[in-house]
């Protein structure tokens, strides 16, 4: 049977039409997805700035040990944070930050004790800048430890859980006083800032070939400093006024090194009670501190006898060492050597009065040019007299032409024999050596006292008229 194709269209009515519409409305749901993909992004945006604000790391570090424990709270907050955003589309602000506030302000609460534990020790650091005794690095390191750190039963330094840490505590005291942080600078300081005194001592020198010149020397020094002397009552150095340490009445000895580092025994000084009384507080704690490393390792009280013994000895020592820079000596007058004295008759009188004779000096004679050359570079010794060279020569043991020897001053004020042109130094001139030479015989004395007498008797002689007079 034929098919029958009436009424029947191809392609259906509106067809294309309704296809059309379908692209439509899925390309506008399409557009509608993207918006909101876009608002929601746009608003992770705005909560994620909001979050970074609410936990910006700047606000909680503190410069502390505890910088990298805070460091991973603030990334774990925030990566908590994160999580809310991607996860609740309907998530607000307020919501954001009630789930974040606990984290939050614990963190900050912790951070700001800390920054008023790390104020506390930069005004401490301030003030110790300006004290000589304190070693600041000690002091910064060891106030960290007592604000920051435990110790296990080991012996190790272990941080203390961050929200334990407490701000109410004085940690720079603490550290002062129960820490080592001192320093023997305070001792220099107490000696360059201590009064100075005058007193007049005397020296013997001995030269090489035995004989010896005494000097007449002033002495200042710090008050706290004594001229300490040798058994002829000779000034030998300066050293801080000191008690010698006994037990039972008899002085304690102990093995010292000599600057040559010869073993030598000699009694313990303790410094002067006064003197330790007035040192620096930071002198003082550097004592104690040392005493109470003492007092640990023998096992004694800290106020015991021994330890306060032990305190003075090493205030001594320290003193000690840093107050000889600060004495000094000068030479102020030079014994002469002796005159040789006449005794003549008082005019008119039949009784004795007394005449000088002067002895040659030739000491004096060298000591003259230079004052009167003023060369640094020396003297010709062809300038003095023809006795002074001949007794250079002798002194100096040499058979140079006085051409070829001249005259230097010594950085220590002594004069010295030298030789042109390689300025070779030959000798060193002293005072007795070169005068006792110059001296007459005892034959040349006796003539040139009779020429002396015979001189005053003329004298006489004109005044009263007399021929002769008694002796």
């Amino acid at each position: 049977m034929p098919l029958d194709l009436r009424g029947f269209t191809y392609p259906p009515p509106n067809e294309w039409e309704g296809l059309q519409n379908l692209s439509n409305h899925l390309e506008r749901n399409q557009i509608r997805a993207q918006q909101e993909e876009e608002r929601n992004s746009a608003k992770r945006g705005v909560l994620t700035k909001l979050m970074m604000d609410y936990a910006d790391p700047k606000e909680f570090l503190t410069g502390s040990p505890y910088d990298p424990v805070i460091t991973n709270g603030i990334n774990n907050i925030l990566a908590k944070g994160s999580q809310l955003i991607s996860q609740n589309k309907g998530l607000t602000s307020d919501m954001l930050y009630t789930a974040l506030a606990p984290e939050v302000n614990k963190l900050s609460a912790a951070s700001q004790n800390l920054k008023v534990i790390e104020r506390q020790r930069k005004e401490a650091e301030d003030k110790i800048k300006t004290i000589r005794g304190i070693d600041q690095d000690k002091f910064n390191r060891a106030f960290k430890e007592n604000a920051y750190y435990d110790t296990d039963e080991k012996g190790n330094k272990i941080l203390r859980d961050l929200y334990t840490v407490d701000p109410s505590k004085d940690y720079a005291d603490y550290t002062l006083k129960n820490s080592e942080v001192f320093n023997n600078e305070g001792f220099d300081q107490f000696a360059k800032e201590s009064k100075t005194y005058t007193d007049v001592g005397r020296r013997k020198i001995i030269d090489p070939r035995g004989g010896y010149k005494m000097f007449k020397t002033e002495l200042t020094a710090p008050s706290h400093l004594i001229s300490e002397k040798d058994k002829e009552g000779n000034h030998i150095g300066f050293v801080p006024k000191y008690e010698i340490a006994t037990d039972e009445g008899s002085d304690l000895l102990h093995q010292f090194q000599t600057e040559q580092g010869q073993p030598i025994s000699a009694p313990i000084r303790l410094l002067d009670k006064k003197i330790f009384n007035d040192l620096p507080v930071s002198s003082k704690a550097y004592v104690r501190q040392e005493a109470n490393k003492y007092a640990k390792l023998h096992n004694v009280p800290l106020n015991s006898v021994q330890a306060e013994n032990f305190a003075r000895a090493i205030a001594y020592d320290e003193l000690n060492a840093d107050s000889k820079k600060w004495g000094a000596e000068k030479t102020i007058e030079e014994q002469k050597a002796p005159q040789i004295k006449i005794f003549a008759p008082r005019q008119g009188n039949s009784g004795s009065g007394e005449s000088e004779l002067g002895l040659r000096d030739v000491y004096r004679e060298i000591k003259d040019q230079f004052d009167k050359v003023k060369d640094p570079y020396g003297i010709p010794l062809t300038i003095l007299s023809g006795t002074a060279q001949k007794i250079l020569k002798q002194y100096a043991a040499t058979e140079k032409d006085p051409k070829n020897l001249f005259l230097k001053m010594g950085n220590n004020g002594e004069i010295q024999l030298r030789e042109y042109p390689s300025e070779d130094l030959i000798t060193t001139i002293e005072n007795l050596d070169v005068n006792i030479p110059a001296q007459p015989s005892v034959k040349e004395k006796r003539s040139l006292i009779q020429k002396a007498n015979g001189a005053v008797r003329n004298v006489i002689n004109k005044v009263t008229g007399k021929k002769k007079v008694s002796w």
